[in-house]
């Protein structure tokens, strides 16, 4: 709703605060200086990516992501994807990029299935199934077997495989 109040005081404000204001309220302020859909706030998106608190990094990827302006988001949302400090925040990225078509979004899914960290995985399982191919199923059933250490992983995985399985031609 505050994304919408054309008052230019309070767009200033909102402004100012999604790139000087405390975490919490800097993430929020990001994605609702990104319902504007202003492509001149490419610069304020791209200092919130490299900023400290990984609050403030999911926000500008969050705001990426409802920003609708994909020639600008995808590079840079594929650098996240490859650099940020958070493996959590890597795997967002990379769906960001699935999610808004990119091609290199899907591998980096898929190598993100063989990380250590259960929620890496979980998450990437999870992404899969909502922009995976039907040629993935194969890929994400093979995991089902072999995940022996985390049910929430496994859940994600056997979700995914439903969801890719409806995608498959009859």
């Amino acid at each position: 709703a505050l994304s919408r109040n054309s008052d230019p005081v309070f767009r200033e404000k909102l402004v100012t605060s999604a790139r000087w204001d405390k975490d919490e309220v800097r993430a929020a302020a990001l994605v609702a200086l990104a319902q504007s859909q202003d492509a001149a706030h490419v610069n304020i998106f791209r200092e919130a990516l490299v900023h400290l608190t990984p609050a403030v990094r999911f926000g500008a990827l969050e705001a990426l992501l409802t920003w609708n302006h994909p020639d600008k988001a995808i590079p840079l949302l594929a650098a996240a994807s490859e650099k940020d400090n958070e493996p959590i925040l890597r795997v967002y990225a990379a769906a960001g990029l699935a999610r808004l078509g990119d091609p290199a979004g899907l591998p980096k899914l898929r190598k993100f299935l063989d990380d250590p960290s259960w929620l890496v995985r979980a998450m990437a399982g999870r992404y899969m199934g909502d922009y995976g191919t039907p040629d993935d199923y194969t890929l994400i059933v093979s995991r089902i077997g072999r995940e022996q250490n985390n049910d929430f992983v496994l859940a994600e995985y056997c979700i995914a495989a439903l969801k890719l399985f409806a995608k498959k031609p009859a």
